[in-house]
């Protein structure tokens, strides 16, 4: 499989669920394990999609997890392969993402791809009213929001610039020394109720 027609983030959702084949002593990535992947991301278009259509996602993993509990296990370690269905779905994100015109596949692509498969998984979704073309007209209506933009975005950033909240986590930054009048000054802006500026 070619990696670098993926983003970031559908490169990490294929890892995952990779993971989760290892963890229940599986050997084949079912459409099931993405989508328990791409459930899994914190913060991503797949998450709002499913909002939007008011999906209850507590009762999706619950009966996502039982699923996959009932895949067959082996013994050993064996080389994972993926199942006929996975391989559909990755043609048919990919045959999305080309459609609306995006460089990479993301994970939203590879949810409408697994809709378009006749997998449990994806009957599991419709079952919550979750369907091809309603998520890809969600998906082609979030203009700015859409996986493409935003992953050329943080991209550009990470290649440009410096992130100082993550160098401040790891202790990387030199004490600030001297400048106290002007840190009360910031902490009195972020402080106030109204007119109070993120951007300084």
């Amino acid at each position: 499989m070619k990696t670098n027609r993926y983003t970031h983030a559908a490169k990490a959702v294929l890892c995952e669920a990779s993971q989760l084949v290892a963890q229940h002593e599986q050997q084949i990535v079912h459409p099931a394990h993405i989508l328990q992947a791409l459930l899994a991301m914190s913060d991503n278009v797949v998450r709002f999609l499913l909002k939007e259509r008011n999906v209850d996602l507590s009762s999706l993993k619950e009966k996502l997890t039982r699923m996959i509990k009932g895949y067959p296990k082996v013994s050993g370690e064996g080389a994972q392969y993926m199942s006929p269905t996975t391989t559909t779905l990755l043609s048919k994100a990919a045959t999305v993402a080309a459609n609306i015109k995006q460089e990479a596949i993301a994970p939203a692509h590879l949810l409408i791809g697994l809709l378009q498969t006749s997998d449990k998984a994806a009957q599991l979704l419709q079952a919550y009213g979750m369907e091809a073309t309603k998520a890809l007209t969600m998906l082609g209506g979030l203009a700015a929001v859409h996986e493409g933009t935003p992953q050329k975005s943080t991209e550009a950033l990470a290649k440009y610039t410096i992130d100082l909240n993550e160098k401040a986590k790891k202790g990387k930054i030199d004490p600030i020394i001297g400048r106290h009048d002007e840190i009360r000054q910031v902490i009195k802006v972020l402080s106030r109720r109204t007119k109070n500026n993120p951007v300084l």
